[in-house]
């Protein structure tokens, strides 16, 4: 189960690391001719993430973590490319990060705490760099 993670994180890491370095820019800057539209969208996308993980620090102990992960993944990865493909208006867009951030609040701390369920205490430290080191080397440009 751990590789199948590490490999969704280092593919959705890549992924993300590019549309806010270079997608994402680049369409507030030439398409909406706006660059403030690039801190709007930031700064939705980072309000949904912690408006959504304060809820599941509430709640999320009664959900199921396969229930609240796969859909929170879907969301919170594709519908941004899809959406800026399609060059939509300054509010379509915002709208979107509102969503994947609240759709990304859980999957960090189900993360978590799948990996400290998972990883034996003698590795945890080897195996908890490794994990990190893959995802890091995965956005570097």
């Amino acid at each position: 189960m751990l590789p199948s993670i590490l490999l969704m994180f280092v593919i959705a890491n890549m992924l993300d690391n590019a549309l806010f370095a270079v997608l994402l820019p680049t369409d507030a800057a030439q398409i909406l001719n706006d660059p403030v539209v690039l801190g709007i969208c930031v700064g939705a996308l980072g309000a949904g993430s912690l408006a959504s993980t304060l809820i599941y620090a509430a709640i999320g102990h009664r959900l199921p973590r396969r229930g609240v992960l796969v859909p929170a993944l879907l969301i919170a990865g594709t519908p941004k490319f899809l959406v800026l493909a399609a060059f939509p208006d300054t509010w379509v867009l915002v709208v979107t990060m509102v969503a994947a951030g609240l759709a990304a609040g859980p999957v960090n701390p189900l993360l978590g705490a799948i990996e400290f369920e998972r990883i034996p205490a003698a590795l945890r430290g080897r195996m908890l760099g490794a994990l990190m080191a893959c995802v890091m080397a995965a956005i570097r440009r």
